[in-house]
């Protein structure tokens, strides 16, 4: 069960970081 959790955190933080590159990414190309 630990490891599923740790699995599923690692996820969620990774789509976090995707999603806040992608939007620097999208400001600095329309800047």
């Amino acid at each position: 069960v630990e490891i599923q959790e740790e699995e599923i955190d690692l996820r969620e933080y990774i789509n976090v970081l995707l999603k806040r590159k992608g939007i620097i990414i999208l400001i600095f190309y329309l800047a």
